[in-house]
Protein backbone atom coordinates (compact mmCIF):
# COMPACT_ATOMS: atom_id res chain seq x y z
CA UNK A 1 0.00 0.00 0.00
CA UNK A 2 1.75 3.12 -0.96
CA UNK A 3 2.25 6.17 0.96
CA UNK A 4 -0.05 8.71 -1.28
CA UNK A 5 -2.87 6.23 -0.47
CA UNK A 6 -2.60 6.16 3.26
CA UNK A 7 -2.21 9.90 2.88
CA UNK A 8 -5.53 10.53 0.89
CA UNK A 9 -7.20 8.00 2.96
CA UNK A 10 -6.24 9.46 6.00
CA UNK A 11 -7.36 13.32 4.42
CA UNK A 12 -10.65 11.41 3.48
CA UNK A 13 -11.34 10.92 6.80
CA UNK A 14 -10.29 14.01 8.25
CA UNK A 15 -7.49 12.74 10.53
CA UNK A 16 -4.36 14.65 11.44
CA UNK A 17 -1.33 12.88 11.89
CA UNK A 18 1.11 14.32 13.84
CA UNK A 19 4.47 12.62 15.71
CA UNK A 20 5.62 13.54 18.69
CA UNK A 21 9.17 14.22 18.86
CA UNK A 22 11.50 14.44 22.17
CA UNK A 23 11.22 18.20 23.05
CA UNK A 24 7.60 17.92 23.07
CA UNK A 25 6.92 19.41 19.70
CA UNK A 26 5.25 17.51 16.71
CA UNK A 27 5.79 17.08 13.11
CA UNK A 28 2.93 16.40 10.85
CA UNK A 29 3.45 13.18 8.95
CA UNK A 30 -0.42 13.30 7.04
CA UNK A 31 -1.67 15.19 4.60
CA UNK A 32 -2.87 18.71 6.41
CA UNK A 33 -6.80 18.54 6.79
CA UNK A 34 -8.23 21.97 5.69
CA UNK A 35 -10.25 21.92 8.52
CA UNK A 36 -7.01 21.67 11.07
CA UNK A 37 -5.43 25.09 8.76
CA UNK A 38 -8.77 27.21 9.65
CA UNK A 39 -8.78 26.01 13.16
CA UNK A 40 -5.34 26.58 14.04
CA UNK A 41 -3.99 28.97 11.45
CA UNK A 42 -1.07 29.62 13.60
CA UNK A 43 0.49 26.41 14.23
CA UNK A 44 0.63 25.35 10.87
CA UNK A 45 2.82 28.18 10.08
CA UNK A 46 5.80 25.64 11.08
CA UNK A 47 4.47 22.34 10.49
CA UNK A 48 8.05 19.97 11.56
CA UNK A 49 7.64 21.43 15.19
CA UNK A 50 3.84 21.83 16.52
CA UNK A 51 3.54 22.76 19.84
CA UNK A 52 -0.07 21.10 20.14
CA UNK A 53 -0.21 22.17 23.62
CA UNK A 54 -0.50 25.70 23.10
CA UNK A 55 -2.77 25.30 20.55
CA UNK A 56 -5.90 24.15 22.87
CA UNK A 57 -6.34 23.89 26.63
CA UNK A 58 -8.07 20.73 26.29
CA UNK A 59 -5.33 19.14 24.13
CA UNK A 60 -2.83 20.52 26.69
CA UNK A 61 -4.65 18.84 29.28
CA UNK A 62 -5.37 15.65 27.38
CA UNK A 63 -0.82 15.33 26.27
CA UNK A 64 0.05 15.11 30.11
CA UNK A 65 -1.96 11.32 29.87
CA UNK A 66 -0.64 10.89 26.77
CA UNK A 67 3.10 11.69 26.93
CA UNK A 68 2.51 9.10 30.36
CA UNK A 69 1.11 7.21 27.80
CA UNK A 70 3.83 6.83 25.13
CA UNK A 71 6.31 6.65 28.08
CA UNK A 72 5.46 3.77 29.28
CA UNK A 73 4.63 2.11 25.74
CA UNK A 74 1.31 1.04 26.70
CA UNK A 75 -0.96 -0.99 24.02
CA UNK A 76 -3.76 0.06 22.56
CA UNK A 77 -5.22 3.19 22.36
CA UNK A 78 -5.78 6.40 24.72
CA UNK A 79 -8.72 8.65 23.82
CA UNK A 80 -9.32 12.24 24.55
CA UNK A 81 -13.05 11.67 24.11
CA UNK A 82 -14.77 15.02 21.94
CA UNK A 83 -14.14 18.23 22.94
CA UNK A 84 -15.49 22.21 21.16
CA UNK A 85 -13.21 24.18 19.61
CA UNK A 86 -14.90 28.02 17.67
CA UNK A 87 -13.05 28.91 14.82
CA UNK A 88 -12.70 32.64 13.40
CA UNK A 89 -16.34 32.87 12.46
CA UNK A 90 -17.58 31.47 15.67
CA UNK A 91 -18.66 28.48 14.68
CA UNK A 92 -17.87 25.15 17.03
CA UNK A 93 -16.24 22.18 15.90
CA UNK A 94 -16.25 18.59 17.18
CA UNK A 95 -12.85 16.91 17.71
CA UNK A 96 -11.37 13.86 19.27
CA UNK A 97 -7.80 12.91 19.80
CA UNK A 98 -6.28 9.28 20.44
CA UNK A 99 -2.44 8.94 21.24
CA UNK A 100 -0.68 5.22 20.26
CA UNK A 101 2.80 3.92 20.23
CA UNK A 102 3.73 2.25 16.55
CA UNK A 103 7.24 0.57 17.78
CA UNK A 104 9.09 3.59 18.63
CA UNK A 105 7.05 6.26 17.56
CA UNK A 106 4.80 8.16 19.39
CA UNK A 107 1.81 8.88 17.61
CA UNK A 108 -1.36 11.25 17.99
CA UNK A 109 -4.32 11.43 15.93
CA UNK A 110 -7.01 13.92 15.82
CA UNK A 111 -10.00 14.14 13.71
CA UNK A 112 -13.02 16.40 13.22
CA UNK A 113 -15.95 14.29 14.07
CA UNK A 114 -18.84 15.98 11.87
CA UNK A 115 -21.75 14.13 11.12
CA UNK A 116 -20.77 11.15 13.43
CA UNK A 117 -20.32 12.99 15.94
CA UNK A 118 -24.11 14.94 15.47
CA UNK A 119 -25.58 11.57 14.79
CA UNK A 120 -23.81 9.46 18.51
CA UNK A 121 -25.32 12.98 20.15
CA UNK A 122 -28.67 12.40 18.53
CA UNK A 123 -28.72 8.69 19.66
CA UNK A 124 -27.56 9.72 22.88
CA UNK A 125 -30.39 12.17 23.36
CA UNK A 126 -32.85 9.27 22.01
CA UNK A 127 -31.32 6.91 25.05
CA UNK A 128 -32.00 9.75 27.51
CA UNK A 129 -35.79 10.37 26.43
CA UNK A 130 -36.10 6.46 26.26
CA UNK A 131 -34.95 5.91 29.38
CA UNK A 132 -36.80 8.64 31.13
CA UNK A 133 -39.75 7.45 29.44
CA UNK A 134 -38.87 3.57 31.31
CA UNK A 135 -38.19 5.30 34.49
CA UNK A 136 -41.91 7.15 34.34
CA UNK A 137 -43.54 4.13 33.38
CA UNK A 138 -41.94 2.40 36.22
CA UNK A 139 -43.23 4.94 38.71
CA UNK A 140 -46.67 4.28 37.08
CA UNK A 141 -46.77 0.41 37.77
CA UNK A 142 -45.53 0.85 40.71
CA UNK A 143 -48.29 2.99 41.88
CA UNK A 144 -50.89 0.73 40.10
CA UNK A 145 -49.15 -2.04 41.96
CA UNK A 146 -50.07 -0.34 45.76
CA UNK A 147 -53.10 0.71 44.26
CA UNK A 148 -54.63 -2.76 43.27
CA UNK A 149 -52.95 -4.61 46.34
CA UNK A 150 -54.59 -2.06 48.69
CA UNK A 151 -58.17 -3.21 46.84
CA UNK A 152 -57.40 -6.58 47.34
CA UNK A 153 -56.55 -6.51 50.46
CA UNK A 154 -59.75 -4.38 51.79
CA UNK A 155 -61.97 -7.10 49.33
CA UNK A 156 -60.59 -9.73 50.56
CA UNK A 157 -61.11 -8.50 54.35
CA UNK A 158 -65.01 -7.71 53.24
CA UNK A 159 -65.36 -11.10 52.20
CA UNK A 160 -63.27 -12.83 54.88
CA UNK A 161 -66.02 -10.71 56.81
CA UNK A 162 -69.54 -12.21 54.84
CA UNK A 163 -68.27 -15.73 55.37
CA UNK A 164 -67.31 -15.78 58.96
CA UNK A 165 -71.05 -14.48 59.27
CA UNK A 166 -72.38 -17.19 57.06
CA UNK A 167 -70.75 -19.48 58.76
CA UNK A 168 -72.29 -18.07 61.90
CA UNK A 169 -75.52 -18.57 60.23
CA UNK A 170 -75.23 -21.96 59.67
CA UNK A 171 -74.88 -23.04 62.99
CA UNK A 172 -78.22 -21.43 63.34
CA UNK A 173 -81.95 -23.33 63.11
CA UNK A 174 -83.12 -21.24 59.53
CA UNK A 175 -86.78 -22.29 57.70
CA UNK A 176 -86.38 -23.43 54.23
CA UNK A 177 -86.67 -20.00 52.44
CA UNK A 178 -83.97 -18.72 54.89
CA UNK A 179 -81.72 -22.03 54.47
CA UNK A 180 -81.86 -21.37 50.73
CA UNK A 181 -80.62 -17.68 50.97
CA UNK A 182 -78.27 -18.64 52.88
CA UNK A 183 -76.52 -20.89 49.63
CA UNK A 184 -77.02 -18.60 47.65
CA UNK A 185 -75.04 -16.36 49.19
CA UNK A 186 -72.47 -18.34 49.93
CA UNK A 187 -71.74 -19.37 46.12
CA UNK A 188 -71.98 -15.44 45.14
CA UNK A 189 -69.32 -15.17 47.98
CA UNK A 190 -67.09 -17.83 46.70
CA UNK A 191 -67.70 -15.92 43.01
CA UNK A 192 -66.30 -12.76 44.54
CA UNK A 193 -63.42 -14.48 46.00
CA UNK A 194 -63.12 -16.24 42.84
CA UNK A 195 -63.04 -12.66 40.81
CA UNK A 196 -60.86 -11.13 43.18
CA UNK A 197 -58.55 -13.58 43.24
CA UNK A 198 -58.16 -13.61 39.51
CA UNK A 199 -57.53 -10.18 39.60
CA UNK A 200 -54.64 -10.69 41.63
CA UNK A 201 -53.21 -13.06 39.41
CA UNK A 202 -53.94 -10.79 36.12
CA UNK A 203 -52.10 -8.08 37.46
CA UNK A 204 -49.20 -10.23 38.39
CA UNK A 205 -49.04 -11.59 35.55
CA UNK A 206 -49.04 -8.82 33.50
CA UNK A 207 -46.00 -6.99 36.21
CA UNK A 208 -44.29 -10.19 35.09
CA UNK A 209 -44.38 -9.89 31.09
CA UNK A 210 -42.46 -6.78 31.36
CA UNK A 211 -39.37 -8.71 32.43
CA UNK A 212 -37.20 -11.30 29.97
CA UNK A 213 -38.31 -14.94 30.74
CA UNK A 214 -35.90 -16.81 32.22
CA UNK A 215 -35.97 -21.08 33.06
CA UNK A 216 -33.31 -23.01 34.67
CA UNK A 217 -32.86 -26.05 33.41
CA UNK A 218 -33.58 -27.88 36.53
CA UNK A 219 -36.93 -25.63 36.89
CA UNK A 220 -38.53 -27.43 33.59
CA UNK A 221 -41.99 -28.26 34.00
CA UNK A 222 -43.98 -31.63 33.41
CA UNK A 223 -46.70 -30.77 31.42
CA UNK A 224 -48.30 -34.47 32.62
CA UNK A 225 -47.61 -34.20 35.85
CA UNK A 226 -49.00 -30.34 36.44
CA UNK A 227 -52.26 -32.10 34.80
CA UNK A 228 -52.10 -35.32 37.36
CA UNK A 229 -51.46 -32.84 40.12
CA UNK A 230 -54.67 -30.51 38.90
CA UNK A 231 -56.61 -33.63 38.80
CA UNK A 232 -55.88 -34.90 42.20
CA UNK A 233 -56.57 -31.23 43.60
CA UNK A 234 -59.70 -30.92 41.79
CA UNK A 235 -60.92 -34.24 42.39
CA UNK A 236 -63.42 -33.63 45.81
CA UNK A 237 -64.99 -30.47 43.33
CA UNK A 238 -65.77 -33.09 40.73
CA UNK A 239 -67.14 -35.67 42.85
CA UNK A 240 -69.48 -32.44 44.23
CA UNK A 241 -70.48 -31.42 40.86
CA UNK A 242 -71.16 -34.73 39.90
CA UNK A 243 -68.16 -34.99 37.18
CA UNK A 244 -65.90 -37.10 35.99
CA UNK A 245 -62.71 -35.38 35.62
CA UNK A 246 -60.15 -37.32 34.00
CA UNK A 247 -57.00 -37.72 32.10
CA UNK A 248 -57.47 -38.79 28.40
CA UNK A 249 -56.92 -42.84 28.19
CA UNK A 250 -55.11 -42.21 24.94
CA UNK A 251 -52.34 -40.10 26.49
CA UNK A 252 -49.24 -41.47 26.09
CA UNK A 253 -47.72 -41.43 29.27
CA UNK A 254 -44.12 -42.40 28.30
CA UNK A 255 -43.65 -39.54 26.06
CA UNK A 256 -41.37 -36.52 27.37
CA UNK A 257 -43.70 -33.79 28.30
CA UNK A 258 -41.25 -30.84 29.40
CA UNK A 259 -42.09 -27.42 28.60
CA UNK A 260 -41.42 -24.33 28.46
CA UNK A 261 -42.62 -22.19 31.93
CA UNK A 262 -43.05 -21.96 35.06
CA UNK A 263 -44.27 -25.23 37.02
CA UNK A 264 -46.55 -23.25 39.54
CA UNK A 265 -47.85 -20.83 37.17
CA UNK A 266 -48.75 -23.81 34.51
CA UNK A 267 -50.22 -25.76 37.12
CA UNK A 268 -52.17 -22.62 37.66
CA UNK A 269 -53.21 -22.09 34.24
CA UNK A 270 -54.48 -25.76 33.78
CA UNK A 271 -56.48 -25.50 37.37
CA UNK A 272 -58.26 -22.25 35.62
CA UNK A 273 -59.33 -24.04 32.50
CA UNK A 274 -60.83 -27.24 34.56
CA UNK A 275 -62.37 -25.06 37.02
CA UNK A 276 -64.16 -23.21 34.23
CA UNK A 277 -64.77 -27.05 32.74
CA UNK A 278 -66.14 -28.26 35.72
CA UNK A 279 -68.36 -25.19 37.15
CA UNK A 280 -70.64 -25.83 33.69
CA UNK A 281 -70.26 -29.12 33.34
CA UNK A 282 -73.89 -31.04 34.10
CA UNK A 283 -74.18 -33.52 36.50
CA UNK A 284 -72.70 -36.64 35.42
CA UNK A 285 -70.70 -35.60 32.33
CA UNK A 286 -66.92 -35.57 31.53
CA UNK A 287 -64.27 -33.20 31.43
CA UNK A 288 -61.83 -34.96 29.51
CA UNK A 289 -58.22 -33.62 29.46
CA UNK A 290 -55.90 -34.93 27.10
CA UNK A 291 -52.16 -34.00 25.70
CA UNK A 292 -50.74 -34.53 22.70
CA UNK A 293 -47.18 -34.42 20.95
CA UNK A 294 -46.82 -32.33 18.10
CA UNK A 295 -42.86 -32.65 18.32
CA UNK A 296 -41.47 -29.07 18.95
CA UNK A 297 -44.71 -28.21 21.02
CA UNK A 298 -47.42 -30.02 23.49
CA UNK A 299 -51.18 -29.32 22.83
CA UNK A 300 -53.14 -29.62 25.90
CA UNK A 301 -56.94 -29.55 25.95
CA UNK A 302 -59.71 -28.98 28.63
CA UNK A 303 -63.11 -30.13 27.13
CA UNK A 304 -66.70 -29.97 28.83
CA UNK A 305 -70.04 -31.28 28.10
CA UNK A 306 -71.43 -27.97 28.92
CA UNK A 307 -73.85 -25.46 26.93
CA UNK A 308 -70.86 -23.90 25.26
CA UNK A 309 -69.59 -20.27 25.01
CA UNK A 310 -72.21 -18.51 22.82
CA UNK A 311 -70.89 -17.21 19.44
CA UNK A 312 -70.74 -13.42 19.58
CA UNK A 313 -68.98 -13.59 23.07
CA UNK A 314 -66.06 -16.04 21.94
CA UNK A 315 -63.45 -13.71 20.50
CA UNK A 316 -63.64 -12.02 23.88
CA UNK A 317 -63.17 -14.61 26.05
CA UNK A 318 -59.14 -14.09 26.58
CA UNK A 319 -59.70 -9.92 26.80
CA UNK A 320 -59.29 -8.34 30.19
CA UNK A 321 -63.01 -7.96 31.74
CA UNK A 322 -64.72 -9.92 28.94
CA UNK A 323 -67.60 -11.51 30.44
CA UNK A 324 -70.09 -14.69 29.37
CA UNK A 325 -72.89 -15.74 30.10
CA UNK A 326 -71.04 -18.66 31.67
CA UNK A 327 -69.75 -16.57 34.62
CA UNK A 328 -66.40 -14.83 34.71
CA UNK A 329 -64.14 -15.46 32.28
CA UNK A 330 -62.07 -11.85 32.19
CA UNK A 331 -59.66 -12.06 34.48
CA UNK A 332 -59.18 -15.43 34.85
CA UNK A 333 -58.44 -16.23 31.07
CA UNK A 334 -56.95 -12.89 30.75
CA UNK A 335 -53.88 -14.26 32.77
CA UNK A 336 -54.11 -17.60 31.46
CA UNK A 337 -53.29 -15.61 28.10
CA UNK A 338 -50.50 -13.47 29.37
CA UNK A 339 -48.39 -16.64 30.49
CA UNK A 340 -48.80 -18.40 28.10
CA UNK A 341 -47.68 -16.17 25.32
CA UNK A 342 -45.21 -15.08 27.84
CA UNK A 343 -43.46 -18.53 27.12
CA UNK A 344 -44.03 -18.37 23.89
CA UNK A 345 -47.17 -20.14 23.51
CA UNK A 346 -50.89 -19.79 22.29
CA UNK A 347 -54.15 -20.46 23.81
CA UNK A 348 -57.43 -20.63 22.17
CA UNK A 349 -60.94 -22.18 22.56
CA UNK A 350 -63.36 -24.45 19.81
CA UNK A 351 -66.53 -25.04 20.31
CA UNK A 352 -68.12 -28.73 19.80
CA UNK A 353 -70.20 -29.71 16.97
CA UNK A 354 -73.18 -30.72 18.72
CA UNK A 355 -72.02 -29.35 22.52
CA UNK A 356 -69.63 -28.37 24.89
CA UNK A 357 -66.37 -26.49 24.51
CA UNK A 358 -62.86 -27.24 23.95
CA UNK A 359 -59.84 -25.19 25.35
CA UNK A 360 -56.46 -25.80 24.38
CA UNK A 361 -53.02 -24.32 25.28
CA UNK A 362 -49.95 -25.15 22.74
CA UNK A 363 -46.67 -24.86 24.37
CA UNK A 364 -42.95 -25.07 22.58
CA UNK A 365 -41.42 -28.53 24.50
CA UNK A 366 -37.94 -27.69 26.34
CA UNK A 367 -34.41 -28.66 24.79
CA UNK A 368 -31.50 -28.55 26.36
CA UNK A 369 -29.98 -26.40 23.58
Amino acid sequence: MSDSFLTELLTALDVMVLEHLPDRSFTVISAIPAWFSWLYTDAVANPQQLRMDLTSPFLENFLVDAEAFWQESRPGILRSGSWEEKGPSGKEDHLEAAALCLGERKILLIQLLGVAHEERRRLLQIAREKALLQSQLIKEIQKKEILLHCIAHDLVSLLMGVKLSFSALGTESLTTDGRDSLLLGQRQHAQQERLVNDIVQAFSAEMESLDPFKMESDQVPDLLGCVRQVINDLAATASLHKVNLQLDPKTDCACDWKVVGDRVRLQHVILNLVENALRVGPPFSVVNISLQDEGTHALLNVEDEGPGVPAELAGTLFQKFAQTKRGQYGFGLYFCRVMIERWGGTIGYMPHANRGSRFWIRLPKFTST
